[in-house]
């Protein structure tokens, strides 16, 4: 099987699936480091966060930039409406980029769950911070038939690879 990765650098990347391996992954900057299995080499290519979801992430650890508590992982990455990182205001005006992840281990929910200001329609949340620190981390969503997923602010976390 054949995957095509169209770069923000305008270059297509094709390679066999199998031997794509994403090794570290920065979100913001849509950065990724490819390992190709058949000869150890890296290659880091600029790619499109939506052709991501074709490849097989290693699990690696994100951490909370204030005190290194292990919060989720690459693994945990997931893609609510369609993409996995949203950019959003709240009623303060204040602006956050944020990224979509399955489980958050790492954090402790404060408060009661509510649907005022929510930015995804459907889904109450409530606020999570870091179980270490106490960091504001982001939110964590659910909707009614018990689906939930957390929204972790991307500048909160940090790769444990750079640890």
């Amino acid at each position: 099987m054949t995957v095509t990765f169209s770069t923000d650098l305008g270059h297509p990347l094709t390679r066999c699936a199998n031997c794509l391996r994403v090794s570290h992954l920065l979100s913001i900057q849509r950065l990724a480091v490819f390992l190709d299995s058949a000869n150890g080499k890296s290659r880091r290519v600029l790619v499109r966060e939506q052709d991501l979801d074709h490849v097989e992430l290693e699990d690696n650890e994100l951490l909370c930039v204030s005190c290194s508590q292990a919060i989720t992982s690459e693994r945990q990455r997931t893609a609510i409406t369609g993409k996995h990182v949203h950019s959003f205001s709240n009623p303060e005006g204040v602006d956050y980029e944020i990224g979509c992840f399955s489980n958050a281990t790492g954090v402790q929910g404060f408060g009661e769950a509510t649907e005022e200001w929510t930015w995804f329609p459907a889904y109450s949340w409530t606020i999570v911070c870091c179980a270490g620190c106490a960091t504001h981390l982001g939110w964590c969503y659910q909707n009614s038939s018990g689906n939930s997923f957390y929204g972790l602010i991307l500048s909160c976390l940090k790769s444990a690879r750079e640890n």
